[in-house]
Protein backbone atom coordinates (compact mmCIF):
# COMPACT_ATOMS: atom_id res chain seq x y z
CA UNK A 1 0.00 0.00 0.00
CA UNK A 2 1.46 3.94 -0.71
CA UNK A 3 0.95 6.24 1.47
CA UNK A 4 -0.19 9.96 0.49
CA UNK A 5 2.50 12.55 1.31
CA UNK A 6 2.20 13.65 4.35
CA UNK A 7 0.69 10.82 6.37
CA UNK A 8 1.71 9.23 9.47
CA UNK A 9 3.58 5.85 9.67
CA UNK A 10 3.26 3.06 12.04
CA UNK A 11 5.83 1.57 14.05
CA UNK A 12 7.17 -1.64 11.99
CA UNK A 13 5.78 -0.28 9.11
CA UNK A 14 7.49 -0.93 5.62
CA UNK A 15 9.16 2.03 4.08
CA UNK A 16 9.90 0.86 0.69
CA UNK A 17 11.81 -2.49 -0.81
CA UNK A 18 14.94 -2.23 -2.73
CA UNK A 19 16.31 -4.92 -5.22
CA UNK A 20 20.02 -5.37 -6.00
CA UNK A 21 21.67 -5.97 -9.06
CA UNK A 22 24.32 -8.47 -7.38
CA UNK A 23 22.77 -9.82 -4.52
CA UNK A 24 25.88 -11.87 -4.00
CA UNK A 25 28.24 -8.26 -3.24
CA UNK A 26 26.10 -7.94 -0.08
CA UNK A 27 28.14 -8.54 2.99
CA UNK A 28 26.32 -8.80 5.96
CA UNK A 29 27.21 -6.74 9.20
CA UNK A 30 28.01 -9.12 12.55
CA UNK A 31 27.17 -8.05 15.86
CA UNK A 32 30.00 -7.16 18.24
CA UNK A 33 31.04 -9.90 20.48
CA UNK A 34 33.95 -7.67 22.33
CA UNK A 35 33.87 -5.12 24.86
CA UNK A 36 34.71 -1.19 25.14
CA UNK A 37 37.49 -0.21 27.11
CA UNK A 38 37.21 2.90 29.98
CA UNK A 39 37.76 6.16 27.82
CA UNK A 40 38.06 9.54 29.43
CA UNK A 41 36.27 12.48 27.44
CA UNK A 42 39.02 13.94 25.26
CA UNK A 43 40.15 17.52 26.29
CA UNK A 44 42.89 19.50 25.69
CA UNK A 45 44.82 21.10 29.12
CA UNK A 46 45.93 24.41 27.95
CA UNK A 47 49.69 25.63 28.73
CA UNK A 48 48.84 29.10 30.11
CA UNK A 49 47.89 29.36 34.14
CA UNK A 50 44.58 30.84 33.52
CA UNK A 51 43.60 27.82 30.92
CA UNK A 52 44.93 25.45 33.61
CA UNK A 53 42.74 27.25 36.06
CA UNK A 54 39.62 26.90 33.75
CA UNK A 55 39.92 23.42 32.68
CA UNK A 56 40.94 22.63 37.11
CA UNK A 57 37.21 24.86 38.14
CA UNK A 58 35.37 23.01 35.48
CA UNK A 59 36.37 19.92 37.02
CA UNK A 60 35.62 21.02 40.81
CA UNK A 61 32.12 22.40 39.18
CA UNK A 62 31.60 18.52 38.27
CA UNK A 63 32.79 17.51 41.36
CA UNK A 64 30.24 19.65 43.51
CA UNK A 65 27.42 18.92 41.15
CA UNK A 66 28.10 14.88 42.56
CA UNK A 67 30.12 13.39 39.06
CA UNK A 68 33.08 12.09 40.94
CA UNK A 69 35.70 11.77 38.69
CA UNK A 70 38.52 10.52 41.31
CA UNK A 71 40.37 13.29 40.72
CA UNK A 72 41.98 15.69 43.75
CA UNK A 73 41.64 18.84 41.98
CA UNK A 74 41.93 21.29 45.10
CA UNK A 75 45.70 20.53 45.61
CA UNK A 76 46.01 21.62 42.06
CA UNK A 77 44.04 24.82 42.43
CA UNK A 78 46.04 25.65 45.85
CA UNK A 79 49.37 25.11 43.86
CA UNK A 80 48.48 27.08 41.01
CA UNK A 81 46.79 30.24 43.40
CA UNK A 82 50.33 29.77 45.26
CA UNK A 83 52.54 29.69 42.32
CA UNK A 84 51.71 33.92 41.50
CA UNK A 85 51.54 32.57 37.81
CA UNK A 86 47.31 32.28 37.72
CA UNK A 87 46.98 35.89 39.07
CA UNK A 88 49.62 37.35 36.95
CA UNK A 89 48.65 35.75 33.95
CA UNK A 90 44.75 37.20 34.96
CA UNK A 91 46.59 40.69 35.16
CA UNK A 92 48.23 40.24 31.51
CA UNK A 93 44.86 39.14 30.18
CA UNK A 94 42.77 42.11 31.70
CA UNK A 95 45.70 44.51 30.20
CA UNK A 96 45.35 43.19 26.79
CA UNK A 97 41.87 43.21 26.61
CA UNK A 98 41.23 46.90 27.71
CA UNK A 99 39.50 48.95 25.34
CA UNK A 100 41.77 51.54 23.13
CA UNK A 101 40.35 54.14 25.36
CA UNK A 102 41.02 52.85 28.48
CA UNK A 103 44.43 51.60 28.05
CA UNK A 104 47.31 54.05 27.79
CA UNK A 105 51.06 53.81 28.79
CA UNK A 106 49.69 55.07 32.75
CA UNK A 107 47.37 52.15 32.45
CA UNK A 108 49.55 49.82 31.16
CA UNK A 109 52.54 50.35 33.00
CA UNK A 110 50.87 49.87 36.39
CA UNK A 111 49.52 46.89 34.91
CA UNK A 112 52.48 45.57 34.46
CA UNK A 113 54.24 46.21 37.40
CA UNK A 114 51.53 44.76 39.31
CA UNK A 115 51.33 41.93 37.64
CA UNK A 116 55.71 41.45 37.91
CA UNK A 117 55.02 41.94 41.88
CA UNK A 118 52.61 39.23 41.98
CA UNK A 119 54.67 37.08 39.79
CA UNK A 120 57.89 37.42 41.93
CA UNK A 121 55.92 37.33 45.42
CA UNK A 122 54.32 33.67 46.51
CA UNK A 123 50.70 33.94 47.71
CA UNK A 124 50.49 32.39 51.37
CA UNK A 125 47.63 30.15 52.59
CA UNK A 126 46.74 30.13 56.21
CA UNK A 127 47.68 26.64 57.49
CA UNK A 128 44.11 25.05 57.81
CA UNK A 129 43.23 26.02 54.25
CA UNK A 130 46.45 23.95 53.52
CA UNK A 131 45.53 21.07 55.75
CA UNK A 132 42.23 21.22 54.66
CA UNK A 133 44.03 21.08 50.74
CA UNK A 134 46.52 17.91 51.64
CA UNK A 135 43.41 15.71 53.37
CA UNK A 136 41.40 15.80 50.38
Amino acid sequence: THKSAGSSLEIGELLATLELDDPSKVRRAREFEGQFGLYETPHRIGVRPRERMKHFMSEAQLLLSGYDAGKNILPKIIELCQSGEYIADEIEHVRLTLPADLSGSHTDDGLEKLRDKVKDRRIILGPALREQAQSV
